[in-house]
């Protein structure tokens, strides 16, 4: 093991040459644009989003009602 260290530190190692090309893609939002930002603004909503709000609007409005009415049974 000694001898392959002092082996690498004396022999000098053969130059090479390593070169990585990367590909560049570039998406369509990456273009500069002269008209500003393209965002769908006043558009129509995503359904899956509608029904995730309403489905939560929905079970906000149960959890009220079933806490109003125990807090009456507790009243009485």
């Amino acid at each position: 093991m000694l001898s392959s260290l002092l082996a690498a530190l004396f022999v000098p190692a053969a130059p090479t040459a390593l070169e990585v090309t990367v590909p560049v893609v570039v998406a369509p939002q990456d273009f500069p644009s002269g008209k500003g930002s393209s965002s769908p603004s006043g558009g129509t909503p995503e359904p899956t989003s509608m029904l995730l709000l309403v489905g939560g609007a929905v079970g906000y409005g149960v959890y009220r009602l079933k806490r109003a009415k125990s807090q009456d049974s507790q009243e009485r």
